[in-house]
């Protein structure tokens, strides 16, 4: 956000396969004309969580506990409000970086509901979900991208991470297309391992500046 003045004054062009502040793209109702991404805006994702928990898990009342610390969790977090129906019975907010979130978990585990959302990233979601469920709360834990990373399932636990939904627009489970399966297939032997979901938008934003730069129109 702090280099958009700047590429607009230089008329440089940015494309980010990470940023999903709706800032970024369109503020105060104006469009920013230098700045593109190849992912979703926040958002879209709280709108997608909110539909998902309401539509699809019939979830009537929510417990959130979300990263206060984040504008990109507060971000997710006002669309999800703006978007879902059901009750919040509770919120809760942690800062990036806390490691205990048991008195918290403790304070709720009495009350009626029937999802947690968790508007936050890997590193604290897989912990909460990790104390959550190791205090017998079994509800489905539901959240935004920042949950994409094999990280959330090694602080969560293989045994705890299930029930467990979040938003991606990328998947190596199901055949996107036949160059996200080549993409996928290229990385595994370039690298040994499986490209997260962050590696195949940062793919696409190669591709994005190729093709912008091939349908360029120059001038000398």
């Amino acid at each position: 956000t702090c280099a958009l003045p700047i590429l607009t004054k230089a008329q440089v062009p940015l494309i980010t396969p990470t940023g999903t502040n709706d800032s970024l793209t369109v503020k105060n109702d104006k469009v920013q004309p230098y700045i593109f991404r190849t992912i979703f805006p926040d958002a879209f994702q709280g709108k997608v969580i909110a539909n998902y928990t309401e539509e699809t898990l019939k979830a009537k009342k929510v417990l959130v506990y979300y990263d206060n610390s984040s504008d990109y969790a507060r971000g997710i977090l006002g669309t999800f409000k703006d978007n879902y129906k059901g009750e919040i019975v509770d919120t809760l907010s942690f800062q990036g970086g806390d490691k205990d979130f048991q008195a918290a978990l403790t304070k709720v585990k009495g009350k009626e509901f029937d999802a947690i959302i968790i508007p936050g990233y890997y590193t604290e979601a897989g912990l909460i979900t990790k104390q959550a469920r190791e205090m017998g709360i079994d509800k489905p834990i539901l959240g935004p991208d920042g949950f994409a990373d094999a990280k959330f399932i090694e602080g969560a636990g293989e045994k705890n991470a299930s029930n467990v939904y979040y938003v991606s627009g990328y998947s190596t489970k199901v055949a996107l297309s036949e160059k996200a399966t080549a993409f996928v297939a290229a990385y595994k032997e370039k690298y040994g391992e499986e490209p997260n979901m962050f590696a195949a938008l940062a793919y696409d934003a190669v591709y994005m500046a190729a093709e912008a730069a091939k349908d360029a129109k120059t001038s000398k």
